[in-house]
C-alpha cells in the first residue's frame, strides 16, 4: 500500500506539517485507553484481545512507520518498518494477540542491513509462506525475501536480496504486489533525465531474477505525455496477470494498466493510461492506492489539495477505464479533509479506507478510518458515521500507511506516530 513521493513531502505543498526528530531504545509499549468494562462492542471499536487495548506502538529508530502489513493463515501479523533516515530494512511479527512473535527473529524483530540509506515500504506473503518485503537501498528498488523463522533465503537471488535499477538514474519504491503465479511486481517512481520522472514498474520471478518476459528486461517506465513528473504509488495485479498501478501526473491522480508482457494495455483507457477525475490545476494530487473488488472493478483512492484542507476521492473503474456509473451515481464518493492512503475490499463488499484526516487548520494529520458500502455510500453502521477517527492520539506521520483483513473479518492498519514509534491498531469488523 509510499516516502510516496514520499508522501509527506508531496502533502507539504498543501499542509504545513511540523516533524521532530527523537531517538528511542526499542520497546513495545501500549496507550493506556480507557475501555467501559460494560461496553457493548461495536463495529470499528478497537479490539481489545489485540495488545490488551487494540493499540500497540514499538519504538525503534527515528521516524519510524509501519508501511506494510500482511496477515497470515494463522493470524500472526507482519509488519514492515521503514524510516528515511535508515540503512536498515525491518521487519516485524507480531502472533494474533499482538504479543511479539519470539519464534521470528528470536523477539519477533528482524532487521536487514545495507550499505546506503534504505527504507522498507512493503510486506507480501508468498504461497509458500516465504516473506518478502520490499523498498529503496540508496538508487534501486529492492527486495529481501525471508524465511519463516526470520532468515534470510539464500535462494533468492543467492543472498536473500535483489535489486533493480532503472538506468543510471535514482529509484524509489513505494509499493509491491504478487503476481497469483507469485511473481514479484515492484512499482514506484524512476528518473528518466535530471528533470524528468515516469512510472517504474519491475517484475521478478520467484527466485529474485528479473522476469524476461516482462518488457524484455524485466522493467517497465511508464511516462504520462508531455507530463514531465509522473510516479506510481501502488499497484495491484489482476487475476488474468494484468498490472494496474496508480500514482501521479504532475497535477493529478494517474493510472496505468499493462499486460503480463510489459506493454501497455490498450484496452485500459485506448492507450493503457488514465489521469483521474481528481485534479488540482495549479497544486499536486495523487491517486495513492489501488485494490480490486470481487468482480474486477478497480478501486483507486486519492486526495487533492485544497484551501481549506484535502479532499480525499474515492473512485470506480471499469476493467476497461471507464467510471463506473453504479457506484456513487457518477464513479467518485468524496472522502472529506482527508488523505486515503490504503485500501481493502471485505467478503461482503465493503470498502475500507486507511488513511488521515486533517484537522487544526490543516497542520495536523490524525490516524483515521473510513467504510463505504459496496455502492460508494457511507457506512453509516462503522464508527460513527462511517468514521473511525483516531481518538485523539498522538499526531500521525501519514496517518495509516497500510490495511489488512482477517479471516474473520477484523481491521488490520499500521503507520507511524509524529514523535517517533510505529502504530499497530485492531479494529472490530
Amino acid at each position: 500500500m509510499t516516502q510516496r513521493g514520499r508522501a509527506p513531502d508531496r502533502r507539504a505543498r498543501g499542509i504545513r506539517a511540523s516533524r521532530h526528530v527523537l531517538l528511542i531504545s526499542a520497546l513495545v509499549s501500549t496507550l493506556s485507553i480507557a475501555v467501559a468494562p460494560n461496553a457493548r462492542a461495536s463495529s470499528g471499536d478497537l479490539d481489545p484481545s489485540f495488545g490488551s487495548t487494540g493499540w500497540l506502538e514499538l519504538a525503534v529508530y527515528k521516524y519510524p512507520e509501519g508501511t506494510g502489513l500482511a496477515i497470515q493463515d494463522d493470524g500472526k501479523v507482519l509488519v514492515s518498518i521503514g524510516s528515511p533516515i535508515s540503512n536498515l530494512f525491518s521487519v516485524a511479527r507480531f502472533l494474533p494477540d499482538g504479543t511479539p512473535d519470539p519464534s521470528f527473529g528470536g523477539d519477533g524483530y528482524v532487521r536487514t542491513g545495507f550499505w546506503r540509506r534504505s527504507s522498507a515500504e512493503d510486506v507480501l506473503l508468498q504461497p509458500d509462506g516465504a516473506i518478502v518485503v520490499a523498498g529503496t537501498s540508496g538508487k534501486r528498488m529492492v527486495a529481501v525475501r525471508y524465511l519463516t523463522d526470520g532468515t534470510l533465503d539464500p535462494s533468492f537471488d543467492e543472498d536473500g536480496k535483489a535489486s533493480v535499477l532503472f538506468g543510471d538514474r535514482s529509484s524509489r519504491l513505494a509499493g509491491a504486489a504478487l503476481s497469483p503465479q507469485g511473481e514479484i511486481v515492484l512499482v514506484g517512481t524512476a528518473q528518466r533525465t535530471l528533470k524528468h520522472s515516469g512510472f517504474a514498474i519491475a517484475r521478478l520471478t520467484t527466485s529474485g531474477a528479473p522476469d524476461a518476459s516482462f518488457s524484455g528486461d524485466g522493467k517497465a517506465l511508464v511516462a504520462f505525455g508531455s507530463c514531465r513528473c509522473s510516479g506510481a504509488e501502488d499497484a495491484v495485479v489482476a487475476s488474468d496477470g494484468r498490472i494496474i498501478a496508480t500514482g501521479w501526473a504532475r497535477s493529478s491522480g494517474a493510472v496505468a494498466a499493462l499486460d503480463g508482457d510489459g506493454k501497455l494495455d490498450t484496452t485500459f483507457s485506448r492507450d493503457g493510461m488514465l489521469r483521474t477525475r481528481f485534479s488540482s490545476r495549479s497544486d499536486w494530487a495523487t491517486a495513492s492506492a489501488v485494490t480490486l473488488t470481487a468482480t474486477d472493478r478497480i478501486l483507486v483512492a486519492g486526495w487533492i489539495p485544497g484551501r481549506s484542507g484535502p479532499r480525499g476521492r474515492l473512485t470506480q473503474l471499469l476493467p476497461n477505464g471507464r467510471l463506473d456509473m453504479t457506484f456513487s451515481g457518477d464513479g467518485v464518493t468524496n472522502v472529506p479533509s482527508a488523505f486515503p492512503e490504503a485500501l481493502a475490499v471485505q467478503t461482503d463488499g465493503k470498502i475500507v479506507v486507511a488513511g488521515a484526516s486533517c484537522c487544526g487548520g490543516g497542520s495536523e494529520l490524525f490516524f483515521t478510518l473510513w467504510r463505504f458500502g459496496p455502492n460508494g455510500d457511507r457506512d453509516r453502521s462503522f464508527g460513527s458515521g462511517g468514521v473511525v477517527p483516531g481518538g485523539g492520539y498522538e499526531l500521525a506521520i501519514r496517518g495509516w500507511a497500510a490495511v489488512a483483513l482477517q479471516s474473520d473479518g477484523r481491521i488490520v492498519v499500521s503507520g507511524g506516530r509524529e514523535f517517533g514509534a510505529v502504530v499497530l491498531a485492531r479494529y472490530l469488523g
